[in-house]
């Protein structure tokens, strides 16, 4: 477990400074708000796993949702946006809401308690992987050496822990 979370740290490491560690690929708030968003997800990943297995994973992420939302309220309140109220709207509303965020985070939860939060944490290394695969693919950024070291290990992180994970199971 250990290796795997060395590797996902040094392939994440890799990508964002392309193996320069005196200059980032990414900005400054980039670097800021993905550190504040690791040590949130490193939060949300542990800390409702009592509560989970109390009250259930669409109770607990429905009452963080709201809490969150009434929290963010005033930050937002009065900036003047403008928007018309139609079907489409609800539509989008909706799909965000429910699909986008509500359900994938339960699903996220749900996998978390179920497999634990060290292993979910080191799983969602993947997601620096996959910006940086899309944006190769759909915006033609160029990745060198190191980014492809580092996309290699995030993979083998992933590996590793499926490994440890069938191991312990047959263990058992």
């Amino acid at each position: 477990m250990l290796t795997a979370i060395f590797t996902s740290l040094i392939g994440t490491f890799l990508l964002v400074t392309h193996g320069n560690p005196t200059s980032l690929s990414i900005s400054p708030a980039a670097l800021f708000w993905g550190i504040a968003s690791a040590f949130a997800a490193a939060f949300y990943t542990t800390y409702p796993s009592t509560l989970i297995a109390r009250y259930g994973t669409l109770p607990v992420v429905g009452w963080s949702m709201l809490i969150g939302g009434m929290i963010l309220l005033p930050f937002y309140a009065g900036q003047g946006t403008n928007f018309v109220v139609n079907g489409s709207l609800i539509l989008a509303f909706f799909y965000l809401v429910v699909i986008g965020t509500s359900l994938t985070f339960s699903l996220y939860l749900k996998g978390a308690q179920m497999i634990g939060g060290p292993k979910a944490s080191i799983l969602s290394c993947a997601e620096p992987l996959s910006s940086a695969l899309l944006s190769l693919l759909l915006l033609g950024i160029t990745f060198t050496l190191p980014d492809w070291l580092g996309t290699l290990l995030i993979l083998s992180s992933v590996v590793l822990i499926s490994m440890d994970s069938r191991r312990r199971a047959r263990t058992v």
